[in-house]
């Protein structure tokens, strides 16, 4: 009976959790965007068991690089039509799949790689084209949210469509896997598992939003100092004295009885052993932590020697063990540290004028400059030499738009500020997780204590002295009130003596600097000037960093290399720019650059802003088209700590500029006008003064039917013929005599017209009309053959194995003079099983990058460098084809020749290559035969000096090869070189598979 009714009892248990489930809603599941890297295909996703790692543990000394070796690193990315953005907005929708979708990818490689060459080694299936819109590689600042001072691989303008794909539009068919392919890659010199971040942007109709694909989802990759790699690993405990009943606790974010906790979420750490290798070898390895690991750490890739480990955390002091010993393949666990809380630093900044205490008060903001916003204070603790240690952070306040704050501000009706600083140490993007955060604290020392606010000077830096039983050290600090400078601005017109001034004909944004000494800028403010204003009044107090600049890269830039402060007193030089548009960037470059020749500088050369924003944004960014003329040397003083103006009425006078006329003519005698022949092209108009130096850049279109003429004007307007008017950014000119160069695809500049010098004065606009005449075009027949037959193309073959996905094959056509000048440039995209394919050359094309490098002869490449548009003149040319799989035996030489007519037609036959593929694997200790990564492997022809090499990747590799006949060497860092003499007679167009063992 008694086991009757235990059965009813279960029964009623099973349909009571069955009735239980089915009232529950379903999970919706959904694909989602992501990406794997090789090697690391057996190093797993950075949340495989987390925090253990025992899947990684028992498996990555197969996908293994050793530290500074030289390879390649393979992204496979799968992006979906998913609508992230919907999901978080609209979270009880059933579907958030839609037929296509805007998006772009950001890959974050951590800087222990190195990557020679910049982009030229980068190559993606994702595009041919190297638009720094398209595709970009940069280090981020050192103040990133998501990676500071990391690669950052940009692929961006890409649209995932469920059906009807199209490369040639940007066009990729979800779900379906693309490739980045990186060459040229140098391993880390310290070993350990290192993490790639990967965030998508979702573009939709109000703007945009950026989504981690989840630090789970993260891949991985070993770096290991040998091929028989030791591991160590243990928790990082809490040894301080301050919570004595919470010694030994694991450092993480758990909230203890007593509401502590040890480690806050956000927060990291940081585990680095350094010793000798058996062999006598220096070796290095690290491992970071987050606050939710339980305070585990695993150091991965250790070559057998002996140990000194050092630990760090946000909010504690180094701690060390030292002398510990690995073997080879040893794994020795559970070696445990203790940490102490750090250095708290707390205190008060007082705001004085006079002596006294005074309220704080607002700022005012650029673009409305009666609008008050708050202060912002940075407080900074620097070691005796002045280098910062800790400081006041910048915080994420909106991660959709990755938009950052400083996290301290001050309250307009106080004259006090507490704070207190203990975690804020050690900024790294190497935490395990989404974003970057601290994890480092201060230990014993002497340090001093800055505080930056705009319009104030802090006279005396208390010096700490902190012991090691210090743990909290309280300061005050006094900031005086700074005088400033009051400007108001009067716009003339046509005569710097008239008594009145006249409106502003555009607007812009007002740009005054003042100059120390020895030319060093001391304050700074940028203000917006409508149209119609008469005279302007602005205030500089100093440097006022987050609410002057404009874009948040701005902003970030100059938190690195500036500090809000008032002025001191002395005499200042005073600069005045009006520009119509940012002048975010002149700004930045003047706080750069210590010297005034060189902020003249055009275009910018600046290493820091070349790197961090594109060619086209520096180009607008000239000091010598300001919209009005400061005529006058201008010095103003500035008082003792007043609080008090010192006020100046400034004439600025109108520039000069251009009104240009352009028309498209032929080859004729006399000519004869004609349609432009690229409407939407963009005609570029590059402005040179009388000492040969480019001033500035002004655009134009090629306008369509029926308009022969396009007007540009200086005055910030293009018209086509006597039709539409389009805005476009307006510039003023010195008094000087002015040359053009003018560049759009398909065009040459008419010598006759282009000879004569435009001369500019002040107020005055000159009208001038130039001649562009229309260049060749060369018409291209490609014939694609195998072994001499005419054989469709098809890159759904698996001779095109990283292209297989597209719906056509991506190529890059390149024209050379018979000086080996480049002269042309144009991508197609070839649909396959075609025979046949024609398209035609004019010139170049809103066209980025040198002429090409070709990888393993199958991955071509370019610098991205932005090539001048123009046409193809008379003369004798080469065409090289860099068609994917495919070789062209000779370079198709063509004649270009006005009397033979403006299009030439040409073919060219291509040959299909032989594709090689296969594995290659070592034997490691315990007799395991394993995939071998970064191996070189070199095909070498027997019949004619010809080799072609590649690298290994996770064991695999794949290359194109012409026909022939061939041995084979392979090359690895830690297993020295092996030649294989197998003789492999490879025909064209043929599939091969050969495998390499070291044994």
């Amino acid at each position: 009976m008694s086991s009757l009714i235990k059965c009813f009892k279960a029964l009623f248990y099973i349909l009571m959790i069955l009735s239980f489930l089915l009232n529950i809603k379903p999970v919706k599941l959904f694909e989602v965007d992501n990406a794997t890297v090789s090697p690391g295909k057996f190093s797993h996703l950075l949340g495989k068991d987390f925090p253990k790692g025992d899947s990684v543990i028992l498996d990555y000394p197969k996908s293994i690089i050793l530290t500074k070796a030289k390879g390649e690193l393979l992204f496979n990315v799968t992006l979906t039509n998913l609508n992230q953005s919907d999901m978080l907005h609209n979270p009880s929708k059933p579907s958030y799949t839609i037929s296509q979708i805007n998006k772009s990818i950001a890959i974050y490689i951590p800087p222990e790689f190195e990557i020679g060459n910049s982009v030229t080694s980068i190559w993606t299936s994702f595009t041919n084209d190297y638009n720094p819109q398209s595709i970009s590689l940069s280090k981020t600042q050192f103040n990133d949210p998501i990676a500071p001072g990391w690669w950052k691989l940009s692929i961006g303008k890409l649209t995932i469509v469920s059906n009807n794909p199209s490369v040639k539009e940007r066009k990729f068919l979800a779900n379906a896997t693309q490739y980045i392919r990186i060459f040229n890659v140098t391993s880390p010199s310290i070993a350990g598992r290192y993490f790639f971040k990967i965030f998508i942007t979702v573009y939709t109709s109000s703007g945009y939003e950026v989504f981690s694909i989840g630090a789970e989802n993260f891949p991985t990759l070993v770096v290991s100092a040998g091929l028989n790699p030791a591991y160590i690993s243990g928790v990082v405990r809490y040894g301080g004295k301050t919570k004595p009943s919470l010694y030994g606790a694991s450092l993480d974010s758990t909230q203890h009885f007593d509401g502590t906790i040890l480690l806050p979420n956000g927060y990291g750490g940081k585990v680095y052993a350094k010793g000798v290798s058996e062999d006598g070898r220096i070796i290095e390895a690290q491992a970071y932590f987050n606050a939710t690991a339980k305070g585990r750490y695993v150091l991965y890739g250790l070559e057998a020697g002996t140990y000194n480990i050092t630990i760090q955390a946000a909010g504690y002091s180094i701690a060390t063990i030292e002398g510990v010993s690995v073997k080879a393949g040893q794994s020795l666990e559970n070696i445990d540290i203790y940490v102490k809380e750090s250095l708290e630093i707390s205190g008060i900044v007082y705001s004085k004028h006079r002596g006294e205490e005074a309220v704080w008060d607002y700022t005012f903001n650029y673009t409305h400059p009666f609008i008050p916003k708050k202060k912002f204070i940075r407080i900074e603790v620097t070691d005796l030499n002045e280098n910062v240690l800790m400081e006041t952070p910048l915080i994420l306040v909106d991660r959709l738009h990755l938009q950052t704050k400083p996290r301290d501000e001050l309250e307009p009706s106080s004259s006090i500020y507490k704070f207190s600083l203990r975690y804020e140490s050690g900024w790294d993007g190497h935490i395990p997780q989404d974003y970057a955060n601290y994890t480092a604290g201060l230990s014993s020392g002497d340090y001093y204590v800055k505080a930056h606010v705009s319009g104030y000077a802090q006279i005396y830096y208390p010096v700490i002295h902190a012991t090691n039983e210090t743990l909290m050290v309280k300061v005050e600090l006094d900031l005086q009130k700074t005088s400033y400078f009051e400007f108001t601005i009067h716009f003339m017109d046509g005569f710097i003596h008239k008594p009145m001034p006249s409106p502003t004909q555009v607007g812009g944004f007002l740009y005054v600097e003042v100059l120390d000494s020895i030319g060093r800028v001391a304050g700074f403010n940028i203000s917006y000037v409508p149209v119609g204003v008469n005279s302007f009044t602005i205030q500089v107090r100093g440097f006022d960093l987050w609410n002057r600049f404009v874009s948040e890269e701005s902003k970030r830039m100059a938190w690195i290399y500036a500090r809000d402060k008032g002025l001191l007193p002395g005499n200042y030089r005073v600069n005045i720019l009006f520009i119509n548009g940012s002048a975010d960037i002149i700004a930045l470059n003047a706080l750069l650059l210590a010297s005034p020749e060189l902020r003249e500088i055009f275009p910018i050369q600046t290493p820091a802003l070349t790197t961090a924003f594109p060619q086209q944004i520096l180009e607008l960014a000239s000091r010598e088209t300001s919209i009005y003329i400061q005529l006058d040397y201008i010095i103003g003083s500035i008082g003792y700590f007043c609080n008090s103006p010192s006020s100046a009425s400034i004439k600025l006078l109108k520039a000069g500029g251009l009104d240009l006329t352009f028309y498209s003519i032929d080859w004729e005698k006399p000519p004869i006008i004609k349609p432009w022949q690229h409407p939407g092209a963009p005609i570029k108009i590059e402005i040179y003064n009388s000492k040969g130096n480019l001033v500035s850049s002004i655009y134009g279109v090629q306008p369509p039917p029926p308009y022969t003429s396009v007007r540009v004007s200086t005055e910030g307007f293009m018209q086509w013929g006597n039709g539409p008017i389009f805005p476009i950014q307006a510039i003023g000119l010195k008094p000087d005599l002015y040359k053009l160069k003018v560049y759009t695809t398909g065009y040459l500049e008419d010598y006759y017209t282009f000879y004569y010098e435009l001369p500019v004065n002040y107020s005055v606009i000159i009208d001038s009309v130039y001649n562009l005449i229309i260049g060749a075009s060369i018409e291209t027949t490609l014939i694609f053959k195998t072994e001499g037959i005419f054989d469709p193309i098809d890159n759904q073959l698996s001779y095109a194995w990283p292209i297989n996905n597209l719906d056509a094959t991506p190529a890059r056509i390149e024209l050379f003079n018979e000086n080996g000048e480049f002269k042309a440039a144009k991508l197609i995209y070839i649909p396959k099983g075609l025979n046949q394919f024609t398209f035609s050359i004019s010139g170049f094309n809103s066209y980025y990058g040198n002429p090409r490098i070709l990888w393993t002869n199958f991955y071509d490449t370019v610098d991205a460098i932005m090539q001048k548009d123009y046409g193809i003149k008379e003369g004798a040319y080469f065409m090289r084809v860099s068609i994917p799989g495919y070789y062209q035996s000779n370079l198709l030489k063509i004649n270009v020749n006005s009397n033979t007519g403006l299009i030439i037609s040409v073919v060219q036959s291509i040959e299909r290559m032989a594709y090689i593929n296969g594995e290659v694997l070592w034997i490691n200790w315990c007799n395991n035969a394993l995939p071998l990564s970064w191996a070189s492997l070199t095909a070498y022809s027997t019949d004619g000096f010809k080799e072609v090499y590649t690298v290994t990747i996770d064991g695999k590799y794949g290359l194109w090869v012409t026909a022939g006949k061939y041995d084979f060497g392979v090359y690895h860092p830690g297993l020295g070189s092996k030649y294989f003499e197998t003789g492999l007679t490879i025909s064209w167009g043929s599939i091969n598979h050969i495998n390499f063992i070291y044994d």
